[in-house]
């Protein structure tokens, strides 16, 4: 904490509060003697997650000081992202990468923690198609896969989002059965099964949506998920000839809904988030975006970039300049309200 600038008098505060401490077990009624806790954290204590993070972070510091990583620019190399303990490590080879792992692994030795091998994975990013083995790093071994969930996104060696967004459109099917005698009663209004669909239902398909680069397909897939719940909401209307019930029209669901379907919402959120990005150009994530490798460019037509979705998206709005426009704040909640307005596919 004093390396990170924290002032004495509160460090000094939270030293009182951790040292010497003692617990007592319980157990068939009786208490055991009291013993020290020399390492970890109160569960419970709200200043723990804190501490822990500290404490990673000088981990962190420690261990990936060098300049191994991925490079962006002469000046500037990427090694980690990271949430709390959640840690994936970057490298351009192997070999950097064993090296990054031992450090890490040294470094969170001397704070007491070890690295789970079971939940660690190894993945490789690559347009060859070498084969690659488990990454051996000192006695523990990572396994090689093509995929896995971070902070509940899941990456591929395929570079796209279609598994993704069908695992979102499925966890949202589950939330949708759970609800759907909510949705089915007729003593709920309306009004109030819609707001559950746009508050519950629809977030859950539409996680990390921002970061999202949608086919057609990607697309139908979500605008049938959504017409499927809005069918179940408003219910099938009567024919004033016939007198039977039928299910309603498609145009006809959305238009009842009066207000963004999930692919403008989308869409929405996804102009929202390059406004942050392109403000900020020239910092990290704004780097990443713009990054472009040094290797030659695979033959056969280009993969369709975030970036080249976000500019389709803004070319439906009649918007050529929207780097320039991002700039400035209140021109881009403009154009993010106007983006709710984008109902359909592409």
């Amino acid at each position: 904490m004093e390396k990170l600038g924290v002032p004495a008098k509160i460090t000094r505060m939270i030293r009182a509060c951790v040292q010497n401490s003692k617990c007592m077990v319980k157990f068939n009624g009786q208490l055991s003697k009291a013993f020290m806790i020399n390492t970890g954290l109160k569960q419970g204590d709200a200043l723990s997650p804190m501490f822990f993070n500290i404490a990673l972070e000088e981990v962190v510091r420690n261990a990936l000081n060098t300049g191994i990583g991925v490079k962006l620019q002469e000046s500037k190399t990427i090694k980690l992202i990271a949430y709390a303990d959640d840690i994936v490590l970057h490298s351009e080879s192997e070999s950097d990468l064993q090296s990054m792992a031992e450090s890490l692994m040294d470094e969170s030795k001397k704070m007491g923690l070890t690295i789970n091998e079971e939940k660690t994975k190894y993945m490789v990013l690559s347009r060859k198609n070498n084969r690659h083995n488990n990454l051996i790093v000192r006695n523990m071994e990572f396994e090689l896969v093509g995929n896995f969930k971070y902070l509940g996104v899941e990456l591929s060696v395929s570079g796209n989002n279609h598994k993704e967004i069908q695992n979102r459109i499925n966890s949202a099917n589950k939330c949708f059965f759970g609800l759907k005698t909510i949705l089915k009663s007729k003593l709920v209004s309306i009004k109030s099964k819609l707001t559950l669909y746009k508050v519950i239902i629809r977030p859950i398909a539409l996680y990390a949506c921002e970061t999202w680069t949608t086919t057609k397909t990607d697309e139908q897939n979500l605008a049938r998920f959504e017409r499927k719940v809005l069918q179940q909401i408003f219910g099938p209307r009567r024919n004033q000839n016939t007198g039977d019930y039928e299910q309603r029209k498609n145009e006809e669901v959305i238009n009842i809904l009066e207000d963004s379907d999930i692919i403008a919402t989308m869409k929405c959120k996804r102009i929202s988030w390059a406004g942050h990005i392109w403000r900020g150009r020239e910092q990290t994530i704004g780097q990443v975006i713009y990054w472009k490798p040094k290797s030659k460019r695979q033959l056969g037509r280009p993969r369709q970039r975030w970036v080249d979705r976000v500019h389709k998206d803004l070319g439906m709005l009649g918007i050529l300049n929207g780097e320039e426009q991002a700039t400035d704040r209140d021109r881009w909640r403009e154009v993010v309200v106007a983006a709710k307005d984008l109902k359909g596919l592409f």
